[in-house]
């Protein structure tokens, strides 16, 4: 059995690379609230990775929100308590790179000792910030026949990303060999100027002018990501 090593490819335009690393780590967000819809403060909230069983916990705030943060990509349990209501447990939610997930809870009269039990995921739609982009998930990245076994091939799957095929000499070459990094770094993502873009490594900075100085091998890629427009500070 091989070991699968998770590996993010985010990439986005920039002038050039930056000094240090950036956040591929997700957030599940919400509110929770009682049968009437009113704010309940002070509630247990706990987040767990279901793989590794790796938690996380706080209490709602004043108007009911909470904000588990910093969280590897993967799938959660969310599990909410109050006394006087039953107990809310939501697993399945799948968090991917860098993504903001929405999980709201409407807590039912009741005892702890009842639980309510709901089983599903998350819209990959985020609708806390502007950014632009798409997530490539491990099945694709399995599946989809690469030309030279170049994962940065598949950004040719997200909207506005574009690949200029770089000739060399007279017979030229398609530059989809996995360390002929000029030819795997001549994108241009909406409109930009080609090979003006950032690659990154589980966050860490994997590029320099524009060019990749690495490309992970295709069966340790767990899932890719994308952005293309409208980025935060980070």
């Amino acid at each position: 059995m091989s070991l699968r090593v998770r590996n993010v490819v985010l990439a986005f335009l920039a002038a050039a690379s930056l000094a240090t690393a950036q956040e591929f780590r997700g957030t599940i967000i919400g509110r929770v609230v009682d049968p009437d819809g009113q704010a309940i403060p002070g509630a247990s909230v706990t987040v767990a990775n279901e793989a590794t069983g790796v938690g996380w916990q706080t209490v709602t705030e004043s108007d009911g929100v909470y904000a588990a943060r910093f969280l590897v990509p993967g799938t959660y349990r969310v599990q909410v308590e109050m006394p006087g209501f039953s107990r809310f447990v939501q697993s399945g939610i799948t968090l991917a790179i860098g993504q903001n997930a929405t999980v709201n809870v409407q807590l039912k009269l009741g005892s702890v000792s009842e639980t309510i039990e709901v089983h599903g995921g998350t819209s990959l739609l985020d609708t806390t910030t502007g950014g632009l982009g798409q997530v490539i998930d491990r099945e694709v990245v399995e599946d989809m026949p690469l030309n030279g076994r170049m994962v940065f091939m598949l950004n040719r799957l997200a909207a506005g990303v574009n690949w200029q095929v770089p000739t060399f000499g007279a017979t030229g070459t398609s530059g989809l060999r996995p360390f002929d990094n000029q030819g795997g770094s001549a994108w241009s993502l909406n409109g930009g100027r080609l090979a003006t873009n950032e690659f990154l490594l589980d966050g860490a900075p994997d590029s320099s002018r524009g060019r990749y100085n690495f490309s992970p091998p295709v069966d340790s890629v767990e899932e890719v990501k994308i952005q293309t427009n409208t980025y935060d500070a980070q």
